[in-house]
C-alpha cells in the first residue's frame, strides 16, 4: 500500500537558500537557446512574479528579491525574451510564517505546489532527493520500491502503476509537478515554432554567454507568458491528456 505524503510542517522547504545573498554566477546556456544569467532559487513564471507583487503589496510586505533568471536572446530583433524569474529568499520565504505555514498557501506558485514530488511529466535533467530538505520525505530507493518503479521515469511510457501510485502518494503536487514540466515544455517548443518560422533568431549554446550578457542587460525585454500566449487548454485537460491518470 503506497503510504500518502504529509507534510511535518518543519518548514525547511520554505527556509533552503543554496545561494548567498548577491551571490553572482557565469552566465551559461542550460539549454539549446536557454541562457541562465542568475542562480534560481525559487523558480517564477512571469504571471507569478505579477501576483508575488500583488500579495506582497496587499500584506505589507517589503519589495521581495526577484531577478530574471532565464532569457532567450533574439538577435534578429535585439530582444531579450524572459522565460523565468527567481525570488531569493533571504534567509528563508517572506510568506512563511511563524507557525511554519504559508500565509499565501492558496496563491503561491506553481514550484511549490508540486513540492516533494520529483515525477511529473518527465524525470528532471538534475533528479535531487526532497528528503534531504523534507523531514516528511523518504530516500529515492524508498520512494522508487514504494512507486513500484524500475525504469527512468516517462510520463508517456512509464507503467500505469507508476503513475497511479505517485497520484496516491503525491496528490495534487504530482500534478502540479506534471503542469511545471508541460508549460516549460511548452516554451521550448514555441521557441522553436517562431524559430522555424523566421520570426526570431535565438542565440544557441556556442556563442559566448558572458558577451552576450552585455546585449541581454541593453535590450528591450519582453515576457514570454505561456499562461496567456501559448495554450487555451485548462491545464487539467493537459494532464489528463497525457496521464490518464485513474483517481
Amino acid at each position: 500500500m503506497v503510504k500518502k505524503f504529509r507534510c511535518m510542517q518543519c518548514g525547511n522547504c520554505c527556509k533552503d537558500s543554496r545561494i548567498k545573498k548577491d551571490e553572482q554566477i557565469k552566465p551559461e546556456f542550460i539549454r539549446k537557446y536557454l541562457i541562465n544569467v542568475n542562480q534560481i532559487n525559487l523558480g517564477l513564471f512571469d504571471w507569478e512574479v505579477n501576483e508575488f507583487i500583488k500579495v506582497t503589496g496587499n500584506l505589507g510586505i517589503q519589495m521581495l528579491d526577484i531577478k530574471i533568471a532565464n532569457v532567450v536572446y533574439d538577435i534578429k530583433n535585439k530582444i531579450s525574451i524572459i522565460t523565468h524569474y527567481t525570488y531569493n529568499r533571504h534567509p528563508k520565504c517572506a510568506f512563511l510564517n511563524e507557525e511554519n505555514t504559508c500565509s499565501i498557501y492558496n496563491k503561491r506558485p506553481i514550484i511549490c505546489k508540486m513540492w516533494p514530488c520529483p515525477y511529473g511529466k518527465f524525470q528532471p535533467r538534475h533528479l535531487r532527493s526532497s528528503s534531504k530538505v523534507c523531514n516528511a520525505e523518504i530516500s529515492f530507493d524508498e520512494l522508487h520500491e514504494e512507486l513500484n518503479m524500475k525504469e527512468e521515469f516517462n510520463c508517456n511510457t512509464i507503467d500505469e502503476t507508476v503513475k497511479n501510485n505517485l497520484m496516491r502518494r503525491y496528490g495534487e503536487n504530482y500534478y502540479y509537478r506534471f503542469i511545471f514540466d508541460e508549460l516549460n515544455e511548452l516554451m521550448i517548443n514555441f521557441i522553436e515554432e517562431k524559430t522555424q518560422e523566421n520570426i526570431i533568431k535565438p542565440a544557441k549554446n556556442g556563442y559566448n554567454p558572458e558577451f552576450l550578457i552585455k546585449k541581454i542587460k541593453n535590450s528591450k525585454k519582453i515576457q514570454e507568458s505561456i499562461k496567456h500566449s501559448h495554450t487555451k487548454q485548462d491545464p487539467l485537460t493537459i494532464f489528463e491528456k497525457f496521464c490518464w491518470i485513474k483517481q
